[in-house]
């Protein structure tokens, strides 16, 4: 989508959004392409906070308004960044480039189809002596990984998610050079050790999973915590 179009999109402004980004100098283009390309969170009250290219921006999708936004210089997050730590600058990231945006396969994201592979996930943990190959994957999830320097990507761990779904499983599935005895885990690292993917299947529903890890609210360290 480029600016005219992203533009375009209608977003209602609330005038504490139209007071705030005449004071923090925030376009509303800004706003939208936070909204197609930024990192989301879930914020209070139902909101949702989008953060790109040097940006914080809080939605309200219910009502589809604009209700604040300011610069991540203001940011806590980017205030504890090891950039300004360092006192160094941004090169790389989504200050520079667009990320890549991909997308779950819809066909596999059905409730018979995600029933059917987590049927054969249980077959294949069960037959080890057929599989072909187990591949380990320890992925770190420490709060550096949240850092916006990484081109084509909208953080350090959403290159680390997209490079895992798009070249890890997606090639190989389109290329035939994987099969459901090809077996993967993951482990994230955070103040601990967890196994979010335990031995499943190289499948398009491992693909899906893989792409909903890289929104924030979607890691799997905050989906684990829901059901705690």
């Amino acid at each position: 989508m480029d600016s005219n179009t992203t533009a375009d999109s209608v977003l209602i402004s609330t005038l504490h959004d139209q007071e705030r980004r005449e004071q923090r100098g925030v376009t509303k283009v800004t706003q939208q392409e936070a909204r197609r390309y930024g990192m989301t969170e879930h914020a209070k009250n139902g909101r949702i906070k989008y953060t790109y290219a040097g940006h914080v921006f809080i939605y309200d999708p219910r009502s589809n308004r604009a209700i604040t936004s300011w610069k991540t210089e203001n940011d806590q997050m980017y205030k504890n960044s090891s950039y300004v730590k360092k006192k160094k600058e941004y090169t790389s990231g989504t200050r520079f480039e667009k990320p890549i945006m991909i997308h779950k396969s819809q066909e596999h994201e059905v409730d018979h189809v995600e029933e059917s592979h987590d049927s054969i996930t249980v077959q294949v943990q069960a037959q080890k002596d057929k599989w072909k190959s187990h591949t380990v994957i320890v992925v770190d999830m420490s709060g550096s990984m949240r850092e916006d320097d990484v081109n084509g990507a909208r953080c350090r761990s959403d290159g680390v998610w997209t490079t895992l779904a798009r070249v890890f499983v997606k090639q190989q599935l389109e290329a035939g050079t994987c099969s459901l005895h090809d077996v993967v885990s993951v482990v994230t690292m955070q103040q601990t050790a967890r196994v979010v993917v335990e031995c499943e299947p190289m499948d398009w529903v491992l693909y899906n999973k893989l792409v909903s890890f890289r929104e924030v609210s979607m890691h799997p360290i905050a989906l684990l915590s829901l059901h705690h």
